[in-house]
This record gives structure tokens, C-alpha cells and sequence, in this order.
């Protein structure tokens, strides 16, 4: 006990700051200005910084304005007054500006220096204030705003609470907004995206595997061994024909042999195959038409003439890339 009553003392000796505060009244009506003068004194050692400068207010008063107007030279002292205007919204009662804090340091030792503080009381401007008016017998008389006393005090700011129906509403809505969005969302998307399924092309088959197919399943008639030579010179003379049109891009079916070779002119420069191709159309025409009656070894024989035929003049792959380059 006796070291902190030293140290008390030793602290009142180190720092000898002091700082005072006065107002221009001791009640204010609601948003009314009060002036305030506050004066600080302490040593030429001293470095004192006004904490409450930063500040936008002090307890239930809120800082307008705040300046240094005098500062005095007294040797060892220095004397500093500042005069400032606070103003105060809160409800009537009785509030205290102050204590005002002023920091204090000399060397490495730093103190805080409080001011008193001062009781203001707030009262409202409606039961203070009155109006000038003459009465029946011509006399001038000062009547209370609140004469009938009804004005009650400043409430602070209540908190709105939706009702049930409001809440509803508010739901509903949002929940319409985001109906909205999914809707728009998903008629983009389908936009996007298409209704038709993506076409999936299918790989080409080969014209000349195509025909060496019919081919083999035309032998597997044994439509010679039927007696059936028409039908069998008809057969090899389509398989060739839709194997040309299919190879090189014409119509041969509905054509007759002549215009077939014209056009055969255009795409097979080996005279061997144009000369095959001549003779396998021509004689299958004559015996469509029952102008030639053949055997059964020379009518197979035009299965091998054809066979060699679509061998001899099958696209390549090396030809297809090209193509497609």
C-alpha cells in the first residue's frame, strides 16, 4: 500500500497538465447548439494531445466544430483555450458532456488528464417554447406549444415487423422471380441446343463391296441352274450398272449402253476394261430382250468378267483422302 501511494504521488509531481471546462448553459432544447470553451494548462516539458479532437462525439454529444483560439506564454506555462459546439438529439433528460480527455507525455512517461463533466439537460422544444398572441381584452400573453400538455417524449426508431400477409407476398415474388429465371434459362438452353437429335452419319460403304456382295448372293440364286438366264443376265447387268453410278456419280441405270460408254469415256482410259464393260452391257442387253440364248459356262463366265471389272476400277483409299482434301 505505502509503494502505491508513492507511485501516486511521484505521478501528481511528474505531470502538472490540468485542463478545465465551462458552457454557456446548463440546458439546451432538442438539436440546439451549446458552446463549450475548454482550457488546458500544463508545462513547457510537456507534449499534450487533444484525444477527443478525432472524435465525432463525446457521450450523448455530438462535436460541430472545435478550435484552438488562444494559446498563452506563461514562462514555464502554457495555457490553450479551445471553444467548440456540441448539439444532442436524445430524448428529454438530464445527459453529462464530458470529462474531455487530454493525453499527456513528458519524456517516455505518458498520463491522461480528465476534465469534469458537465450536466446538460435536453428538454423539448415543444413544452419550452411558446407563442406570442393578445387575448379578448387586448393584452399580449406568451402561450405554451404544448398547452394541453399532449406532446409526448422523442421515441428512438422502432423496429418494423411485416405481418404475415407481407411476408406471403414477399415470398411470393421472390419465388416468382426465380421461376422466371429458370424458365428463361431453360428456353435459351433448348435455343442452344436444338430440339432435333444430332445426325449421325453413317459410314459409307464402298460401291465395289457393295456390288462383290450382290454379286456372291446372286451366284447363290443358281438362277442358271433354274433355267433362269434372263433373269440372271438382268441381275449382272444392274450390279454393274449401280456399281457405276455409285463409283462415278451418274445416272446409269435408266441409260442405255451407248450413253453409258460416252460417259465411260470420261473416267476409264484403259481400252481392256472400256472393251470388258462393252461387251458385258452388250450382251446381257441381248439376252434381256431374248435376241441371244448363251450357255450356262459363258453366263458365268459374266460374273468373272464383272467381278474383274469392279476389281480393276474399286476407288482406292489413297483416292478418298484426296477427295476430301
Amino acid at each position: 500500500m505505502k509503494y502505491i501511494l508513492l507511485i501516486l504521488i511521484f505521478s501528481s509531481l511528474l505531470f502538472c497538465a490540468d485542463v478545465s471546462i465551462k458552457a454557456d448553459r446548463n440546458s439546451i432544447s432538442i438539436g440546439e447548439r451549446i458552446k463549450v470553451e475548454l482550457q488546458i494548462s500544463y508545462d513547457k516539458e510537456e507534449k499534450i494531445y487533444y484525444k477527443d479532437l478525432e472524435n465525432a462525439s463525446i457521450g450523448s454529444f455530438e462535436r460541430i466544430s472545435s478550435e484552438m483560439v488562444d494559446k498563452k506564454d506563461l514562462g514555464n506555462r502554457i495555457t490553450e483555450i479551445w471553444r467548440g459546439e456540441y448539439t444532442s438529439f436524445e430524448k428529454e433528460g438530464k445527459y453529462f458532456l464530458g470529462p474531455i480527455e487530454i493525453e499527456v507525455s513528458k519524456g517516455e512517461e505518458t498520463d491522461i488528464v480528465k476534465s469534469d463533466s458537465l450536466e446538460i439537460e435536453i428538454i423539448s422544444v415543444l413544452k419550452s417554447g411558446s407563442v406570442t398572441a393578445i387575448d379578448s381584452t387586448g393584452k399580449q400573453i406568451n402561450i405554451p406549444l404544448d398547452s394541453l400538455q399532449t406532446v409526448l417524449p422523442i421515441k428512438g426508431v422502432r423496429k418494423y415487423n411485416l405481418s404475415s400477409e407481407e411476408k406471403t407476398l414477399i415470398f411470393s415474388i421472390i419465388g416468382l422471380v426465380i421461376l422466371t429465371i429458370v424458365v428463361i434459362y431453360l428456353i435459351l438452353k433448348k435455343k442452344r441446343t436444338g430440339t432435333i437429335k444430332p445426325v449421325i452419319k453413317k459410314r459409307e460403304v464402298p460401291a465395289h463391296v457393295v456390288a462383290l456382295e450382290k454379286l456372291r448372293i446372286l451366284i447363290s440364286k443358281d438362277l442358271n441352274g433354274k433355267g433362269l438366264y434372263k433373269e440372271f443376265s438382268t441381275e449382272i447387268s444392274t450390279i454393274v450398272r449401280e456399281y457405276l453410278e455409285k463409283r462415278y456419280k451418274f445416272t446409269a441405270l435408266e441409260l442405255p449402253t451407248t450413253d453409258i460408254m460416252s460417259k465411260a469415256e470420261e473416267f476409264i482410259t484403259d481400252k481392256a476394261l472400256k472393251e470388258e464393260l462393252e461387251s458385258l452391257l452388250g450382251i446381257t442387253d441381248m439376252v434381256k430382250f431374248a435376241k441371244h440364248v448363251l450357255l450356262a459356262d459363258e453366263m458365268n463366265g459374266f460374273v468373272t468378267t464383272a467381278r474383274d471389272f469392279i476389281e480393276n476400277t474399286k476407288e482406292s483409299e489413297q483416292m478418298k483422302k484426296e477427295e476430301v482434301k
